[in-house]
């Protein structure tokens, strides 16, 4: 818990601008796409 941002609790309302919530997102996005450590 940092700056105020507190997670979500149960499913995620994504009409809500919570630009935190979308950055996260999109980090896992693209950490689902490095390759496999060797």
């Amino acid at each position: 818990y940092q700056h105020g941002w507190i997670a979500p609790e149960g499913e995620i309302d994504w009409s809500q601008n919570d630009w935190v919530l979308r950055r996260l997102l999109a980090v896992c996005l693209l950490a689902s796409t490095l390759p496999a450590p060797r």
